[in-house]
């Protein structure tokens, strides 16, 4: 049965599900484990802690990142915190392994780098206690993850050399993120919420682990140990260092929440013992002092950490913005201003509430133009298209990343030579080289290509050869050139865009039948 979506709705719905459901993944982790309680809303807060982190803005996971695209993984990531929370269970029971199975190969096919977080995590609860009954368990529970998975996971192993390189530096700041985060790359990123604070909660979150043995404690002590290893002793690889990150900030902050949660109990339970020597009716008449305290003290953390989230977030009921820019509420105020939900909105706009700017742009351009193609395709037939880059006009149109939905304006005619995923193709570097000829201000996108300036004649051969069969121009020196070049042809215009026809380019394609050879 399949329900018909609109494709915006759909595609809005993917995006928000793996950040609305990382709080209850958390909480179901924690009450799957046996944390007691407040540690499963503990934990859920400070998955939220997570996902409003200001300190990263593309690694994947938090609010910022998955607006910038990376929405598989924070589902793969939320499928792993609720895997994590199965195999804790299981490891104590003995039972779930088709359960863990099944999330644990949901996990690998929404996002391959969460998988490695479960499999990591699962190696910390191994740490924490390891028997033959654990052992069982956890072979024959990825057995069936490897077997669920197979399908793609294989092909992907096997298929693994012809994966471009887009050439990401590692990341060397160390002392910054890991500990300090005092080195940022954009001026919009800071060190909120403050990771030194829950580096060491988190500490001692894995010692109160240790010490009451709390095994998913003890394991989020591991795993984040792990990450941050790997952070700095990965050579630079097709694996960008940083993409380890979340992770480790993950386990951080719920290590931290493990620490709260125990110290409330340990505040409840010291109460407790220090009534039942006062007074031997309070083991009668029941401990609701000593249950009072650890409650009140589990309230004070929710309203300190989600107060500390709301003020940049300036969501505060009663709370308003002065003739300084900053935000008030009662006594308190700050300048600080989260990003996430700005570009929640904008994005969620949609292409039909953008104004563009001085030069063009805009919604009404960025409509005329996908019109204009379908009509090209309709009377010209239909093949891929290559479009000159320039980050100010394909931003106005919501993202630069706007004509990659040619394919879906023009009812699948027009292929665009960017797309979702397209950066792991073999092809890509040759992309960019030609995207580099024939842009007057390109993106030059992969480093360490040997680049040149606008060169139609060359981008032109190079369209060729990679069965290019339109090229869409606007800057003045790119549509000059391409109609001085013999081998385009003019063929519509769209405001500022001139598209042209480009000759020779069929594309390679096998044979429909096998030759007849003489020997």
């Amino acid at each position: 049965l399949v329900i018909p979506v609109p494709y915006g709705v759909a595609l809005k719905l993917v995006v928000v599900a793996g950040m609305v459901a990382l709080p209850g993944a958390a909480w179901f982790a924690a009450r799957m484990a046996g944390l007691p309680s407040p540690t499963p809303a503990l934990f859920a807060l400070f998955a939220a802690v997570f996902l409003f982190d200001r300190s990263f803005n593309i690694y994947g996971g938090n609010l910022m990142s998955t607006m910038a695209g990376e929405f598989a993984f924070s589902l793969s990531l939320t499928t792993a915190v609720v895997y994590l929370g199965v195999a804790a269970r299981g490891l104590e029971t003995g039972r779930h392994r088709a359960l863990a199975g099944a999330l644990l190969a949901l996990t690998g096919l929404f996002h391959l780098f969460p998988a490695f977080f479960a499999l990591v995590a699962t190696a910390g609860l191994l740490v924490a206690r390891c028997g033959r009954r654990e052992l069982r368990w956890t072979v024959t529970t990825g057995i069936l993850a490897g077997a669920l998975s197979a399908f793609w996971v294989l092909p992907f192993f096997w298929n693994r050399t012809y994966l471009n390189d887009m050439g990401w530096g590692k990341e060397r700041r160390y002392v910054s993120a890991l500990w300090s985060r005092s080195a940022f790359d954009y001026d919009f990123l800071r060190n909120d919420p403050p990771l030194q604070l829950f580096v060491v909660l988190a500490l001692v979150g894995v010692v109160l682990a240790l010490w009451r043995g709390r095994r998913l404690g003890i394991a989020l002590g591991f795993t984040a140990l792990v990450f941050a290893a790997a952070f700095v002793v990965l050579p630079e690889s097709r694996l960008w260092n940083v993409r380890l990150l979340p992770f480790y900030y993950l386990s951080v902050y719920l290590a931290a929440a493990v620490a709260l949660g125990e110290l409330v109990h340990l505040v409840g339970e010291g109460a407790s013992a220090l009534q039942r020597r006062r007074t031997a009716a309070s083991v009668a008449g029941g401990g609701s002092a000593p249950a009072a305290l650890a409650g009140g003290s589990a309230l004070v953390i929710v309203a300190v950490v989600l107060v500390s989230l709301a003020l940049p977030l300036r969501s505060l009921p009663g709370g308003s913005v002065g003739a300084d820019g900053a935000y008030h509420w009662g006594p308190l105020s700050t300048r600080e201003f989260n990003l996430g939900p700005f570009w929640l909105e904008y994005n969620f706009r949609g292409y039909e509430d953008k104004s563009g700017y001085e030069g063009g742009g805009g919604t009404v351009e960025y409509t005329a133009l996908m019109a204009t193609m379908a009509k090209v395709g309709r009377e010209y037939g239909c093949g891929r298209a290559l479009w000159e880059y320039e980050a100010q006009r394909l931003g106005s149109y919501g993202t630069t990343m706007a004509p990659m939905l040619l394919p879906h304006w023009t009812d699948r005619c027009i292929a665009s030579m960017e797309g979702l995923y397209f950066e792991a193709s073999s092809t890509t570097p040759y992309h960019f080289l030609m995207q580099s000829e024939l842009s007057a201000a390109p993106s030059r996108a992969q480093r360490d290509l040997p680049y040149t300036g606008l060169d139609v004649a060359a981008g032109v051969d190079h369209l060729q050869l990679m069965g290019v069969r339109y090229y869409m121009a606007f800057s003045p020196s790119a549509v000059a050139a391409a109609r001085a070049e013999p081998e385009l042809t003019e063929i519509a215009t769209s405001g500022p865009w001139v598209i042209f026809l480009v000759a020779d380019s069929e594309p390679v394609v096998g044979l429909d039948h096998l030759p007849v050879v003489w020997t």
